[in-house]
């Protein structure tokens, strides 16, 4: 039952990935570090308590929590200077290779239960 759990958490992950993307197109700044948040926590849930993952899918999911601690203490301290000038072309691109790195790790857990 755990892998099903794992496939569906991790395509969650993703789909909440590409929200975060189509939030950053809107410019919608403030909202961004609480959703950065929650994506980790559900990212180191699903590390944590996962035992059929193994250590290279724990080393991506790890990839992606640090990725998005840093982009969210970058985008906090915009907030707070009043600085509004981000790349998000730029950090959308670095988004979407986590998020085919992540599918990956989706795609193996469904090929092990025959999904």
């Amino acid at each position: 039952m755990r892998k099903t759990d794992t496939v569906v958490d991790v395509a969650i992950v993703v789909s909440e990935m590409e929200e975060i993307k189509r939030l950053h197109r809107e410019k919608s700044i403030t909202v961004l570090p609480y959703r950065y948040t929650n994506l980790r926590k559900s990212l180191i849930s699903i590390r944590s308590s996962n035992e059929t993952l193994d250590d290279a899918d724990k080393r991506v999911i790890q990839s992606v929590i640090s990725f998005f601690s840093v982009l969210e203490r970058d985008i906090d301290a915009k907030i707070k200077n009043d600085n509004h000038d981000i790349d998000f072309p730029k950090i959308n691109n670095l988004i979407s290779d986590h998020s085919d790195k992540l599918q990956e790790v989706l795609i193996n857990k469904k090929n092990n239960i025959g999904a």
